[in-house]
């Protein structure tokens, strides 16, 4: 039986009324509703440093639940653990409690773009909002473009990419993702002009120059195409564009980040001796940093070790199972030693964690085609070619897999298309004696 609405008497002063009264409307509106609870520390895995780490910032959280930085340092040391899931949580309290505080937002929408794309975007947009100058916006809002870049939202990425321009015309990182934009659309002298002012920079050196030599090479400058790949092969490896804000996060790594990122860099530059050492000491000062194993592993496929690179990285992913750059590599150990039926789930499931990824879509391709199977390697080659397509290995592969189906017309366009972007391509030379002049 459905209750008809009862009438609150209107209270007389002393007869206990007004009390009541408060207390309905708190119960309507939630005026005594607890504060959420501090998520709790895993059972395992953590480091006894860690531990102390992380119950010094939960228990400042339970003696001031209402105070969005003390939520938003336990997201940080959650995230510098490698729990991001919590992270996530605590940035969302620290965001609720302070919307204007574009920290909370910016670090939360990096943490959910694979988990959450759609809500990431919507916390980065939010951050480029809550910041308080333009300096500050610049560093949400270039996240923002590149996100959307990768989820393939060419428009709306041109949109931020040209916003932030338009406030700092000299930023290299937003010229040189116009500029991929650009070439994309066979707009040459508009990409050279965007990543000329580039090269200098060393975070956006490699990758502009490498454009550069594409630019040529569309535009029949096939010396100068080859100088400008010869000048981005003796570089070394780009790193990311800076994050401020996540580098407050960074820093609560301490040593241990610090050996991780000299080890990347001396791998990068294949310097394996001195890397060694360095994995070494990694892994014996930090046991239980996820780091060590996959640092181990990618040092062991580059000596062709290709067994104990497996170990090494499958050691990585027991700890972390999400880790993308465990899957890759866990695929490179497989396709090392020639096990490309199994290397297929594995890069399967890298591309379930970043669908765009090129890389991941080009060795899957591989894989395929070693395992007999053209038509999935041409439609993987398909996709690389769709995040990359100035890749002129992907386009040899592509054509010798569409040959092997009987489409000689298109495996030609594909090897014509290859020896453009680089004439030297062994592969593609190698299909057109096949294929014969045309």
């Amino acid at each position: 039986m459905i209750r008809p609405a009862q009438t609150i008497d209107k209270p007389r002063p002393g007869a206990g009324g007004w009390p009541l009264l408060l207390l309905v409307l708190c119960g309507a509106v939630g005026c005594f509703d607890a504060p959420p609870s501090a998520p709790p520390l895993p059972g395992t895995g953590l480091s006894a440093e860690w531990t102390k780490t992380l119950e010094s910032a939960r228990s400042a959280v339970l003696r001031a639940p209402k105070s969005a930085e003390a939520w938003g340092e336990l997201g940080r040391q959650f995230q510098a653990a490698d729990i991001p899931q919590s992270a996530v949580f605590c940035y969302g309290e620290a965001a609720r409690l302070a919307p204007s505080d574009q920290r909370w937002w910016h670090l939360r929408g990096k943490l959910q773009l694979l988990p959450a794309p759609e809500a990431a975007l919507e916390d980065l947009r939010r951050a480029v909002g809550a910041a308080t100058n333009a300096s500050a916006a610049e560093i949400s809002r270039f996240t923002l473009a590149r996100s959307l870049l990768e989820m393939g939202r060419e428009d709306g990425a041109t949109h931020e990419l040209l916003s932030l321009l338009s406030l700092n015309t000299n930023h290299p990182a937003a010229r040189v993702e116009l500029a991929r934009i650009e070439f994309a659309h066979s707009r040459w002298e508009s990409a050279e002009r965007l990543v000329v002012p580039c090269v200098t920079n060393p975070y956006t050196a490699r990758p502009a120059v490498l454009l550069l030599s594409q630019i040529r090479q569309r535009q029949g400058r096939t010396e100068e195409a080859a100088r400008f790949s010869r000048e981005a092969l003796r570089m070394s490896r780009s790193f990311d564009w800076p994050d401020p804000i996540l580098l407050q996060v960074t820093r609560l790594k301490g040593r241990a980040t610090g050996l991780e990122d000299q080890s990347n860099a001396l791998l990068s530059q294949g310097r394996l001796a001195e890397a060694e050492k360095l994995i070494s000491s990694l892994t014996t000062q930090f046991p239980d940093d996820p780091a060590g194993p996959l640092l181990l592993g990618r040092l062991r496929l580059q000596q062709r070790r290709c067994q104990e690179a497996e170990a090494a990285v499958r050691e990585h992913l027991q700890r972390l199972p999400e880790s993308l750059n465990g899957q890759m590599q866990l695929a490179l150990a497989l396709l090392c030693q020639e096990r490309w039926n199994d290397a297929i789930p594995v890069l399967r499931q890298a591309l379930v964690l970043k669908p765009d990824f090129a890389q991941a879509h080009h060795n899957l391709g591989v894989a395929a085609a070693r395992s007999g199977d053209a038509e999935t390697a041409v439609a993987s080659f398909k996709e690389a070619l769709r995040y990359t397509p100035g890749d002129p290995s992907a386009c040899a592969f592509l054509g010798e897999q569409l040959l092997k189906l009987g489409r000689r017309e298109e495996a030609l366009q594909w090897a014509n298309r290859a020896l453009e972007l680089n004439p030297q391509q062994p592969r593609a030379l190698e299909l057109r004696r096949t294929l014969g002049p045309r």
